[in-house]
């Protein structure tokens, strides 16, 4: 913050945007249902429509209705063999043991053996074949990988630990999971012979191959492959009026509280919003080149008048943005950086001027169909060179964008 002497309105800017981006974020969190499918353990199939919250750490309980009007009706693995979404994600019940050590160094322990108990969880379907590879995610930030075969299911362990070596202590693994694998694919020889002298790390990409090609080798083929959810990126074309505040402030005699008057001007650009993956399109992103003018007139006072500012700048700037996945209207809010770079700087104010500046910029706004509407603020370091005079620009913005 040493490039704003204007605290109070950066505490402003900075809070207005946390505290709505935080009520959004909490709005956030309601319900999402979705067509799909519940299988329950009686061999019966319910379609309706399942609260689909995209999970990173497995659910242990599902949210489901055979239609929008109807009362919400809790599933767990217990009661259910597997849910669906349709066109999307499958999760297979579990109720078995697993590690449940952590990977992270200050919680290892010095037994290289897994350290097991018994859960209960729906886990996320890879690839559903003869061989089944299932995942799950805790929250001890860790992955979990499971074998299906048989309509048995086994957890493939990994187990991080500590050993001595010498007067310290050092991570070792212990990959359980080689031995378990070979072991299951015994049945196809090729698979066998090969496994130990090809890439087999605890990750989705080297087990899914083995998977597939074990799959492959009983001529069963794959029923399922989970699709891995690709960035989404969304361009715009923005317009719109800016209205901007310079001021001075230093030991400067001349300079020193230099007024402007307040001005009206222009803004026009273009910005791409790059959604993250499996976040429902809440989370993005965003960043833009965006052109906008400052002209105005002023005064410092009895020393000196008749002052000047002719500038356009282009800037880049790049933003946190969260916005609502549902609704006719979407509410979103952002806050991020600004870079400026004059393109145009005439003034009598200074004798020299920096052509780069710096800021923080934040904002609320909302879209909906192809249209999005956003008032935003600036506050930047504007264009003082000099130690002994500061010089800030506050910027208010109204923007209409056309995202395509």
């Amino acid at each position: 913050m040493k490039y704003f002497y204007n605290t109070t309105k950066a505490i402003c800017i900075l809070s207005t945007t946390i505290i709505f981006t935080l009520l959004l974020s909490r709005s956030n969190a309601q319900t999402h249902f979705v067509p799909g499918y519940v299988l329950l353990n009686s061999g019966d199939t319910l379609k309706g429509f399942i609260n689909d919250q995209q999970w990173k750490i497995n659910p242990k309980k599902i949210e489901f209705k055979r239609s929008q009007q109807e009362k919400v009706t809790l599933y767990s693995p217990l009661t259910t063999s597997s849910f669906r979404i349709t066109n999307g994600d499958w999760y297979i019940s579990f109720t078995g043991m697993i590690d449940k050590s952590s990977w992270s160094t200050a919680n290892l322990s010095y037994n290289a053996a897994p350290d097991t108990a018994r859960d209960t969880l729906f886990l996320s379907a890879i690839v559903v074949g003869k061989a089944s590879l299932l995942y799950s995610y805790d929250n001890l930030q860790r992955d979990h990988f499971f074998i299906q075969k048989d309509h048995i299911i086994k957890e493939l362990y990994y187990h991080k630990y500590l050993n001595n070596d010498g007067d310290k202590a050092v991570v070792k693994a212990n990959p359980v999971y080689k031995g378990q694998i070979i072991a299951a694919f015994a049945d196809c020889k090729d698979i066998g012979a090969s496994i130990m002298s090809i890439p087999l790390d605890y990750n989705k990409k080297d087990l899914e191959r083995i998977f597939q090609r074990y799959n492959k080798c009983k001529n069963s083929g794959t029923v399922y492959t989970k699709q891995k959810e690709k960035w989404k990126f969304e361009p715009s074309v923005i317009a719109g009026i800016n209205y901007s505040f310079l001021f001075f402030k230093g030991i400067n005699i001349y300079y020193n509280d230099a007024k402007f008057n307040d001005k009206l001007g222009y803004a026009f650009g273009a910005g791409i919003n790059s959604v993250i993956p499996r976040n429902r399109g809440k989370w993005s992103i965003y960043t833009e080149l965006l052109v906008k003018n400052y002209k105005s007139t002023g005064s410092g006072g009895n020393l000196v008048d008749n002052l000047n500012m002719n500038a356009v700048y282009g800037k880049i700037n790049i933003m946190g943005r969260l916005m609502s996945p549902d609704g006719k209207i979407r509410p979103m809010a952002e806050l991020g950086i600004s870079n400026g770079f004059a393109i145009k700087m005439n003034t009598n104010v200074l004798p020299e001027t920096r052509k780069y500046e710096q800021g923080i910029v934040g904002g609320i706004g909302g879209r909906m169909n192809k249209i999005q509407l956003e008032g935003r603020m600036e506050l930047t370091n504007a264009m003082s060179p000099y130690s002994a005079l500061k010089s800030s620009f506050t910027n208010l913005y109204v923007l209409a964008s056309y995202v395509f």
